[in-house]
């Protein structure tokens, strides 16, 4: 079996913004196409932000980078979360496509040196929310 680890997927990043890097970091994974997504989320997130007075430039940020962890192919996500030293729930171990929003959340800190809890916060729960979720967490839902 392959080992799986965090560095298979860090790569040094060119682009001068976020933007650029988000499109060249999922460019060389083979993935344009979830960097056009990505592209058209972050500009939905970013007009919901200015309609519902939630900070723009997060809702923008977080919609970049939300399903980065597409490169990360999902028989190996649950290899990932172990070697990370992540927990793995019940129903991620049935579905551990489900993990893609914890482990976007993990590439955006540790590959785009993302720190802001509400953009990491936003990321990690955008496909099934949580319980006490935050208003960015919600738009980004």
């Amino acid at each position: 079996m392959k080992q799986v680890g965090l560095a298979t997927y860090t790569l040094p990043l060119q682009g001068k913004t976020l933007t650029e890097q988000m499109v060249q970091y999922l460019e060389a994974f083979d993935h344009a196409e979830t960097a056009v997504h990505n592209l058209a989320v972050a500009q939905e997130a970013k007009g919901l932000a200015e309609r519902f007075q939630v900070n723009a430039d997060k809702a923008y940020l977080a919609g970049l980078l939300h399903d980065v962890s597409v490169v990360i192919p999902n028989d190996q996500r649950i290899a990932l979360q172990i070697a990370v030293g992540e927990p793995i729930l019940d129903a991620e171990r049935q579905a551990p496509f489900l993990l893609h929003q914890q482990q976007s959340a993990l590439l955006a800190k540790t590959v785009f040196q993302v720190s802001d809890p509400d953009i990491l916060s936003a990321i990690s729960c955008h496909t099934t929310l949580k319980a006490h979720y935050r208003r960015l967490d919600l738009l980004v839902f």
